[in-house]
């Protein structure tokens, strides 16, 4: 695989992100004209529609991966298979609980409708050869379950397939999800504390795999106390600390999500400059995800300005 190619491509495609001027001009636009000037940008290949036009960013994505990875490497397939996991959800939920079949996917993950239906309703696997194991696991879980413990298990359970067949012996990609996933588990403490949710509920929600034990996050969530919040920084990265030595569960999430957002931003791009790696390119499909959820943010809860998201520089 040259890397080294492929790095030099990602850094020929990181002048086409929004600049700060670009997100200012669209908290400006009136959502009429909103994908209009989304798609002047370069977005997408033609305006019908915002969501529309992000899944056309994410078909040219998906191209370019293809490109630059072929079809099999594992971190394609670890992208595409995120959406698989949305789409799982989304497949039994229609079984369980609303009784419809929408047909409605989030696209490009691995399986189709048709895959995952036969998966999830008949048992029949032959579809999904490659992670039989992770059908079967929620098959035989999720009778008799609640539509929230069946969620918390998918991704859970999902999460810990994604690492053990796809990330786990690439260096970086194993660094990220180590983050990612104690990111995650914090957020979510601080969710359910503030939820005041039972115990045993929080603690079936915690995600394998972090940095943070899941005996101290349930230590955390019981005490409540200034010093315990003060272990979580232990166990992160020293860019966080400034961050986290104030969190309590009084802590304002959405501002402690855009923080998180910066500082993995600022952590992936320590890794860089290994150019002969899978780095530079981990760093670009960061961006996109954090400049997707921008766009979404700005047109839905018609952000005035762009002080409420992280923005990139560099």
């Amino acid at each position: 695989m040259d890397y080294t190619y492929i790095s030099a491509s990602v850094k020929a495609k990181s002048s086409e992100f929004l600049t700060v001027k670009d997100y200012l001009l669209l908290s400006q636009t009136d959502k009429l004209e909103f994908t209009k000037t989304l798609s002047d940008f370069g977005y997408g290949y033609i305006n019908i529609g915002l969501e529309e036009l992000i899944n056309q960013e994410g078909d040219k994505l998906l191209s370019e991966l293809k490109e630059w990875l072929g079809e099999n490497h594992y971190l394609l397939k670890a992208w595409r298979f995120q959406a698989d996991i949305i789409n799982i959800k989304i497949i039994i939920k229609e079984l369980l609980f609303t009784k419809t079949e929408h047909k409605y996917l989030v696209p490009n993950g691995l399986y189709n409708y048709e895959a995952l239906l036969k998966a999830l309703k008949d048992e029949n696997y032959d579809l999904v050869s490659n992670d039989k194991e992770l059908f079967e696991k929620i098959n035989q879980f999720k009778a008799d379950k609640s539509p929230r413990e069946i969620s918390d298990y998918i991704v859970k359970t999902a999460y810990t397939h994604l690492y053990e067949n796809y990330l786990k012996n690439d260096f970086y990609l194993s660094k990220y999800y180590e983050i990612k996933v104690t990111l995650i588990n914090v957020l979510s403490l601080l969710r359910s504390i503030r939820l005041e949710e039972n115990f045993d509920i929080f603690s079936e929600s915690i995600l394998e795999g972090g940095l943070i034990d899941k005996s101290i996050l349930k230590e955390i969530y019981k005490t409540k106390n200034k010093l315990s919040f003060s272990k979580i920084k232990l166990f992160l990265p020293l860019s966080f600390e400034k961050t986290l030595e104030s969190i309590d569960e009084s802590t304002d999430i959405n501002h402690l999500k855009r923080e998180f957002e910066r500082l993995t931003y600022e952590y992936l791009r320590s890794f860089e400059h290994e150019i002969k790696t899978t780095a530079p390119l981990l760093v670009y499909l960061f961006k996109k995800i954090v400049e997707i959820k921008n766009i979404k943010k700005i047109y839905y809860d018609s952000l005035k300005g762009h002080d409420d998201i992280f923005i990139f520089e560099g």
